[in-house]
Formats: structure tokens, sequence, C-alpha cells
């Protein structure tokens, strides 16, 4: 009798430590502060790929409509491959820390994205009406549009920075 219970625990002991050490690939367990620097850029550029499959990498698009698709590319929904290394609550998380919203993290990006698309389309000066709000920089007077790849670079860009700013 003591044979048995010796064995069966023998055999849950087993069973125990085989689940503990398959644990399924899924939401990053560590802060994104941990990530190397490739890690992140990996992880982050994987996330804002989505957004290619409704959008022409090299084409222009009005900013709002890339801010929508930058944000839901963010989300959770439809995550595969490396997108399930970072979730929205991770992103918010760090965002918070870095005293900052992701929302206003993506409006930044935009911004030097529309600025970047301005510079590239005027060869002669031109006058635009710009202001200052916040600490963004918003041109008016133009469409405001920007190339999805510069958008995405530009947003990677800014949450890396706001990870790193502790």
């Amino acid at each position: 009798m003591a044979n048995r219970a010796f064995k069966l625990s023998m055999i849950v002991l087993v069973a125990g430590v085989g689940l503990a050490l398959v644990q399924p690939r899924g939401r990053a367990t560590d802060d994104l502060d941990s990530y190397t620097d490739e890690q992140l850029q990996r992880d982050l550029t994987d996330e804002l790929d989505d957004i290619y499959a409704q959008a022409d990498a090299d084409g222009e698009y009005d900013l709002d409509v890339l801010r929508t698709a930058i944000l839901d590319a963010l989300g959770d929904a439809g995550d595969e491959g490396y997108e399930d290394e970072i979730d929205l609550a991770d992103l918010n998380q760090e965002m918070e820390e870095a005293g900052t919203t992701l929302e206003d993290v993506v409006d930044e990006a935009l911004a030097r994205a529309d600025e970047l698309a301005l510079r590239k389309r005027s060869s002669s000066w031109t006058i635009v009406q710009a202001g200052f709000s916040g600490n963004s920089f918003h041109a008016q007077g133009h469409d405001r549009r920007a190339k999805s790849k510069v958008a995405t670079d530009q947003t990677v860009r800014g949450l890396r920075a706001a990870i790193r700013a502790k």
C-alpha cells in the first residue's frame, strides 16, 4: 500500500513539473522595460504591420484614418505571432508610467509624420499657419496626410521613447 501511494505521488509530482515547464506562448509576463531595443522594435513593428492589410505602406493617407488604423493595430483583436508579446494593457501601463497616454503618443507621432510629409511635399517656401497644443505641433492650412509607413515608424519611435523614458 505504501509503495502504491509513493508511486502515485511520484506520478503527480512529475506531471506537475511537466505542466509547469510547458507554458503556452501567450501574453507577455515581463515588463516592457525589460525588453531589449531589438525585441521592442520587432514586437511594436509587428503590432503595427496590420495596417498594411488595409493601407499601402507607401500610400499617403489622412491622419485621422491613420490614427484609427494605428490604435486598432495596437489593440489585441486578431493578434498573432509576435503580436501576442505586447498587449494593450501593457502599453497603457507603460504610457501611464511615462506620464502620458497611448493616444497622446500616437498623436505626437502623427504630427511628426505630418511635419515630415509637409517638408517633403514643399520644395519651396510655403506659409503654413501652425500652432502648439501642449507639447504637440499642429500645422494648419494643408491636407494633414502622411505615408502609412512613416506614420508607423514614428509611432514605434514614440512608443519606444515613452517606454524608455522612466
